[in-house]
């Protein structure tokens, strides 16, 4: 989707995003994708009669060239509302400012991180992790709203070409926690036993150390599960609160010098809890003018096994490797929190979508 002044701007991205540029070979190359565009023109009516056309289209995603949010009201941004109307379809869009069409369609770096965010969102797997997690089935779970929100959950097992990964929400008031627990766990267990033939007999649950799903019964949730062969019986868990606001800093000391610290550089404070740099060095630089990297706190708020901090910071580390929108730098969040905060951020927008399972939508 284009506006006219911009036709000439939209067909050279695409050209670029397709073909590629020095230092980006290009969803051919790279991705071995060969796409097929159909554009539609932005007419008086609006990017919302646009979309009413796209949707009879039904590409495989949407593709929207839209003004800039900072130069326009809240009331005239089309962002939301387009994506609002596109996934309540189930097409999967991505947007792109006018500023970056006008001044970087021609970056490598944009134009790698837009085709990564597009082969996702149709459903692709830039990449995984060679090595399995330690658990069999790793959950991250948050909550949109107290009441009457939704929690939203992603999850992921396996590794290499069997790596898994996928989405589940459930509806949730602040007093039926333990229930949606129960259920997207449940969820992500079933879909589990459909590729492996089997139950997990452990599984690690994410959350964000300020979200109101601390509040829920893990306990009773693993308990149903197990007794509904959902997973094995006397199965293993763990619960595992990620504080990304207030822990200490980690740094390297070069005399009277404070140096970034290397990227997955941990320290281990005691049984229960450790400090995981998911950033650092080389990505940034070895003297910042911003300072060193905020790293995660890690703690194991509930388990029934003699776990190992270490390996379940590794495992949040890992999990900070394999997201997919940014080709050039990881987040500091594992994807387990990244991603479930990024659906509630759409839900709380308005933005449901009805049939995107399997795609990474929200990137």
């Amino acid at each position: 989707m284009f506006e006219p002044d911009v036709k000439r701007e939209a067909e050279e991205f695409c050209y670029n995003l397709e073909r590629g540029v020095r230092g980006f070979g290009g969803l051919g190359d790279w991705f071995m994708v060969e796409p097929e565009w159909i554009w539609v023109r932005v007419g008086e009516d609006g990017f919302e009669e646009a979309a009413n056309c796209v949707e009879e289209l039904n590409p495989d995603l949407a593709l929207a060239f839209i003004p800039d949010s900072m130069v326009v009201s809240y009331e005239d941004d089309p962002s939301m509302p387009l994506q609002r109307k596109l996934s309540a379809v189930g097409l999967p869009s991505q947007m792109v400012e006018r500023s970056t069409l006008e001044n970087l369609r021609g970056s490598e770096y944009v134009l790698f991180n837009v085709a990564l965010s597009i082969y996702a969102k149709a459903g692709g797997v830039p990449w995984t992790l060679d090595d399995a997690l330690t658990h069999h089935l790793t959950v991250g779970i948050n909550v949109s709203e107290r009441k009457h929100g939704a929690v939203a959950a992603c999850y992921t097992h396996g590794s290499g070409e069997s790596m898994k990964f996928d989405w589940a929400t459930a509806p949730a008031s602040l007093d039926m926690l333990g229930e949606a627990v129960f259920q997207v766990v449940g969820w992500a267990a079933e879909n589990y036993i459909d590729s492996l033939g089997g139950p997990p007999s452990s599984v690690a649950i994410h959350v964000d150390a300020a979200s109101p799903i601390l509040e829920a019964g893990f306990g009773a949730a693993i308990q149903r599960l197990e007794s509904e062969g959902l997973l094995k019986e006397k199965a293993v868990y763990s619960v595992v609160s990620i504080n990304k606001s207030g822990p200490p800093r980690v740094y390297v000391k070069m005399g009277d010098t404070f140096m970034m610290p290397d990227k997955g550089a941990c320290t281990v404070l005691d049984y229960e809890r450790g400090v995981v740099c998911t950033s650092g060095y080389p990505e940034q630089p070895a003297l910042s003018p911003l300072g060193v990297v905020k790293p995660l706190m890690v703690e194991v708020v509930e388990s029934n096994y003699e776990h190992s901090i270490t390996e379940i910071m590794r495992d949040v580390y890992w999990l900070s490797e394999i997201h997919w929108a940014s080709g050039f730098r990881t987040p500091r969040l594992p994807v387990t929190l990244l991603y479930p905060g990024r659906m509630c951020s759409f839900f709380r927008a308005g933005v449901k979508p009805t049939s995107l399972r399997g795609t990474a939508w929200f990137l």
